[in-house]
């Protein structure tokens, strides 16, 4: 009887130490990824790209925006298509993403920040990006 007890008090403990070990995994993963996003205002993202020479431009918008007006050098990958396009986005270079107000771009860099390696970081443009922005014609 006290065998039995014994037998099963270990089993649970391995058990709470196991989901102990795959909880603490998963924190550091999601605090990984929350540190290779940072948000930059419209100002710093124009500066960004007048200063910066090596980074993926990436615009998540939907083509009808893109075709309307862009950020010459930018690529379009929708938001919507991203998770089967990810393949497309550089693993080992800075990027800069953009959409109109800056929600759809926060919601991508958290798709593309665990497929990157862990010297690359996204620049998250946090709110609309007008002045860069120009007609396509």
């Amino acid at each position: 009887m006290i065998n039995c007890i014994v037998k099963k008090a270990i089993t649970a403990s391995c058990l709470f130490l196991t989901l102990l070990t795959f909880v603490n995994q998963g924190f550091a993963m999601q605090s990984t990824t929350s540190e290779k996003i940072t948000l930059i205002s419209p100002e710093e993202a124009q500066d960004y790209i007048e200063n910066t020479k090596d980074f993926f431009l990436l615009d998540v918008r939907t083509q009808a925006e893109h075709d309307e007006k862009s950020i010459a050098g930018s690529n379009l990958i929708p938001l919507q298509e991203l998770n089967e396009r990810l393949n497309e986005i550089p693993k080992d270079k800075e990027i800069l993403v953009h959409c109109r107000s800056g929600k759809r771009a926060q919601k991508a860099a958290k798709i593309i920040a665990p497929t990157l390696t862990d010297t690359a970081k996204i620049y998250v443009i946090d709110g609309a990006f007008i002045p860069t922005l120009v007609p396509n014609n």
